[in-house]
Parts: structure tokens; sequence; C-alpha cells
């Protein structure tokens, strides 16, 4: 058969660009919050840093590929990545637009080293939940913030993101082959995005011209005149 499309298809999917769009939120307000942490003079501003990732499978890997514990960037690890969509039917249509419900990944990992405090012994695992606990809510608060109601998307015509809730924050432990890291724990946040994608349209050719003009009663004069391609 003949291909029909004529059109190059030569564009990102919308849930592609949520993906990409999160991970620049979160880079961006992780450094604005660590200026705002300073200018407020935080003792320690960098407890307001991530390093943000995209579509990775071990991200976390630097944090046990060194080879002396008290040289590792213990700076919070967040990767981002699409999980799945499923189409509601209800808001779709046929040709156009298809309506989306996706979720969208935030995992943070967090590194911990055991460690003597006043109030005791602190145990590496424990200390690395904290780090992922405070980097999954520093990346929770930036994405439900107002000002990222539809994640930095325009509204109006051809509106790509209507609303994203967060879903759920889940626990777990990375595992390198097949054995848990105690140094290491990670948070989930499963980000749900209601959003639209759209698809390659056919373009529709004119079968006939329609002209009209519309007149007034009494004197006949012109008030309207077109031409419609239908």
């Amino acid at each position: 058969m003949a291909a029909l499309i004529t059109d190059l298809i030569d564009k990102l999917d919308t849930f592609e660009m949520i993906r990409d769009q999160v991970a620049a939120i979160l880079a961006v307000e992780s450094v604005e919050q660590v200026r705002l942490a300073e200018a407020a003079n935080k003792a320690r501003p960098e407890d307001w840093e991530m390093r943000v990732f995209v579509e990775r499978s071990d991200p976390w890997d630097v944090f046990v590929s060194g080879e002396d514990e008290s040289t590792v960037d213990a700076t919070p690890i967040v990767n981002v990545w699409f999980d799945n969509s499923t189409v509601d039917l209800s808001k779709s249509d046929l040709i156009e637009r298809q309506n989306h419900n996706g979720v969208v990944n935030i995992d943070c990992y967090g590194y911990g080293l055991a460690k003597q405090e006043a109030s005791g012994h602190l145990s590496s695992d424990e200390a690395a939940a904290m780090e992922a606990q405070r980097a999954v809510r520093l990346a929770r608060n930036i994405l439900m913030a107002g000002h990222y109601t539809y994640l930095g998307f325009p509204r109006g015509a051809n509106q790509l993101v209507a609303n994203r809730y967060p879903q759920s924050i889940t626990m777990f432990q990375p595992q390198l082959d097949n054995r848990t890291i105690q140094n290491v724990q990670a948070a989930r946040l499963a980000l749900l995005v209601n959003y639209n994608e759209y698809s390659p349209q056919v373009q529709g050719q004119p079968l006939e011209l329609i002209s009209t003009q519309v007149l007034r009663s009494v004197t006949g004069q012109v008030l309207l005149a077109a031409d419609f391609d239908h």
C-alpha cells in the first residue's frame, strides 16, 4: 500500500516533554533554593541541593564506586523517568487528541555514613533514609507549588497539561548484584499527570464553494457577503 502521511513527524510527544520539564524544574529550583538558604544564613545551604538525572537505571552508582567513603559526594541524586500512561476515552477523540493519565517517577537517592552523635549512634541506613526523604520532600514541594500547576506549560488552545498530583511516595532500597546497599536508601515520588497527546491530521480538500449574501429587506443593501470552501 502507498504511504498516506505526507508530513514529516518531527516532534516530541507530550509525555517526553513532561519528563524533561519535571527534571528541568527540579534542577533549576534546587539551585535557587540553595541561593535562598545562603541568603537566609542557613547553617547548611547544601541541604537544598540535588543532582538531577533523566532515565538512568542506576544513577546512585556514584555513591558506591569510590574507594574512600569519606570522599563520596553525598549530595542526593534524583532520577526522573516516565513510567506509564492510560488513555481516558471519555475525554479523547478518534482523530486529533487523546487524553492521558501518565505517571512520572521521581526517584530520590540518599547516601549516609554511620556516625556517633550526641544523641547516640546513627546507622548508615538510617542516615541514608533521612537524606532520601529530605530530597523527596523538596521535590514534592517544588512540583506541587502553585507556580507549577501546569508544570510550566501554557494554557489555552491545544493545552498540553491539565493537572498534576502526587500519586504516592514509596521507600525502597536499591540493589547491586542482587544485594542491598546499606549506605543507600531511596524514595519514589510517583507524579500523576493528566495531559493531551496530539497526532498528525488529515488535511481535507474543498469539494465545493458556497457563496452567501445577506441583504437588508427594505432597501436591498448588502450587509454581508462571504465565500466558504466546503
